[in-house]
């Protein structure tokens, strides 16, 4: 019991000593303490999977030599506006009614993405839902290719996601180069180390092969898998008279629990990769920023594997106001 107590106040002491030297630099930080942020936001996003055809023959040789095979959502663009205040902001999108694919222009889509920072702290979480994908198949003969696109109506995909980020140093703030909360006053860069959990989920008649070898490749119904990642990694910032350019590199080892079928195990360990990047003006009344972000994961799909690909940008113009406008309620912000 009394080794018990020890542990526990010995893991206290630990955070309290994490937290009190997460103060950030004030020569390089300015925090908004007494303002709120609110402005228009565009958003678009895609997803796009590219199957890897490693099938061999009875006699080890490539089935699909010179072919390359690929699935992509819809081009989804959101448009609506957003609130920040303190740690906390939330935002309304709504989807607008243009489809690149006009076959899946009355396709469901669903993405949200938020997150929360404390501190040299940062944590988010990413929900995406769509229903349809546009196959894609490459065949190259030669110096010449045939390309053929084909409609998957019925297929939907899930992905959840939850990671936390830690930045080590306090001259470099995520709320500043990213959420325009805060202002990056100089240039800055910082080590990061990340950690987190994703869930994919595919469902439907996935063939993703040419029927003649549906034994090799073919999910019949589902695909489930559940990630784990831990990428440490770097991040960066130029700044400019309030204008800066950031970057966010993170690169490290996932580990999948892939289901397939809902009987089917399959694991794997692959290099894990999120980028994001961002270019704006940040000063402590008005903002704008273009974000990019990208990340991936990997599944082994008996002989062949499906690499996923997430992208997605926004776009924010924002003015920042003082919390004393928002009445009595701003002294609980």
């Amino acid at each position: 019991m009394q080794l018990r107590i020890k542990n526990i106040l010995f893991i206290l002491f630990i955070l309290s000593s994490t937290l009190g030297f997460s103060q950030f630099d004030s020569t390089y930080i300015h925090t908004n303490h007494e303002s709120f942020s609110i402005y228009p936001i565009f958003e678009f996003y895609k997803t796009k999977y590219n199957l890897r055809l490693d099938a061999e023959d009875e006699n080890g040789d490539p089935l699909y030599e010179d072919v390359e095979k690929s699935f992509h959502t819809k081009n989804s663009f959101h448009l609506g506006f957003g609130v920040s205040f303190k740690r906390f902001g939330f935002a309304f999108t709504f989807l607008l009614p243009y489809s690149n694919i006009p076959e899946l222009k009355a396709s469901k889509v669903f993405a949200f993405s938020g997150g929360y920072s404390y501190r040299k702290f940062y944590g988010e979480a990413k929900l995406k839902h769509y229903k349809g994908l546009q196959e894609e198949n490459i065949t190259y003969h030669g110096d010449s290719l045939d390309i053929n696109t084909s409609i998957r109506e019925n297929v939907t995909t899930k992905q959840i996601s939850l990671m936390l980020y830690y930045m080590t140093s306090n001259k470099f703030n995520f709320d500043a180069n990213y959420k325009n909360y805060n202002v990056q006053k100089k240039s800055a860069i910082s080590f990061v180390f990340s950690g987190g959990v994703n869930y994919y989920s595919i469902d439907g008649e996935l063939d993703f092969i040419e029927q003649k070898n549906r034994n090799l490749a073919n999910i019949k119904k589902t695909v489930d898998v559940y990630s784990i990642k831990t990428m440490p990694g770097v991040t960066g910032v130029l700044v400019f008279r309030n204008f800066y350019f950031t970057s966010f590199f993170l690169l490290g080892p996932a580990y999948n629990y892939n289901l397939l079928d809902k009987s089917e195990v399959r694991h794997n360990i692959f290099p894990s990769i999120e980028f994001r990047s961002a270019l704006g003006y940040n000063s402590g009344n008005y903002f704008f920023s273009f974000t990019f972000n990208y990340d991936n994961d990997l599944i082994f799909l008996r002989e062949n594997e499906l690499g996923i690909n997430n992208y997605m940008f926004n776009l924010k113009l924002g003015i920042k106001l003082n919390s004393k406008y928002l009445g009595k309620m701003g002294r609980y912000l």
